[in-house]
Order: C-alpha cells, then structure tokens, then sequence
C-alpha cells in the first residue's frame, strides 16, 4: 500500500485492439495493472497467476491489464502470451514505456492497483499469486468500498 494515493497518470497506452486509452476509463472499477516484457522471466513466471485472477475476477467490477512494454508491440506480445497459455488477458502495449515512466516504475514486473476512484494505491515490484484466495478477498473488498 502506498502512504497516500497517487493520482493516475493520463499517458495513453494502446489496447489489444490497437484503440488508444487512458486509466481513466476504467474510473469505478477497481484496476489491476502490471507492467511486463516477453524477455522477463520473472513476467514470464507471473502473467499466468495474473491470468487466473483476471478469469475470477467480473468485468463490471474489475480491469486486469497486462501492458508489455516490448519493442516488437502487438507482433510479438500477442503470440507470447498465447503461447504461454495466457486466456483471459490481453496483449496491452505501453509504447515506448510512456505510461510506466509517468508511474515511476522501476523495474519488471511491476503491478499498481487503482481504487475506484482512479487514484494509485498500492504497488509491488516482483511477482505475486494473484489469484491467491488473500489477494482475491482483498480486491474483492476494495470493489464494494
């Protein structure tokens, strides 16, 4: 958890479907986002527990985002994480790192949570099990503040 929230940067990355975004349209939904590279094996170790939360986790309540901050973009991300079994996510591109930058990320992979009302709450470098039952429960209670 961070001491006080963050505002969310309005960097644009671009989604699966090629469409530019913000964060901020994902305000009321809680957002899990993780940033990672193909050439991560930490990344490569964790997308799979971040896939599974993604599948738990409903969409009216919820944005998992996995931003691949890989040169190759959609070209390479895309076959990446099919080949990796991902299901659930899809391969969102931080161009040029645009948006980890303007988030002060340090390292990959790196995962922010935003509350309901856009603002950066929490932060962990390294790789998690998202969808532990702890992890679970506690987006789960950030969804209904």
């Amino acid at each position: 958890m961070l001491e006080a929230p963050l505002p969310t940067p309005t960097q644009i990355y671009v989604d699966a479907a090629g469409d530019e975004r913000t964060l901020a349209s994902f305000k009321g939904k809680v957002v899990i986002l993780n940033f990672w590279a193909t050439w991560c094996a930490p990344c490569v170790r964790g997308l799979p527990s971040l896939d599974r939360l993604a599948a738990i986790l409903p969409t009216e309540k919820f944005a998992v985002l996995a931003l691949s901050s890989d040169r190759g973009g959609a070209d390479k991300a895309a076959p990446f994480l099919e080949k990796l079994g991902v299901k659930t996510l899809k391969a969102d591109l931080d161009l040029r790192s645009k948006l980890a930058l303007s988030m002060g990320l340090r390292g990959l992979p790196t995962t922010y949570v935003l509350d309901k009302d856009g603002m950066v709450i929490a932060k962990l470098q390294g790789i998690a099990e998202w969808d532990s039952a702890e992890y679970v429960a506690w987006f789960n209670a950030l969804a209904d503040q």
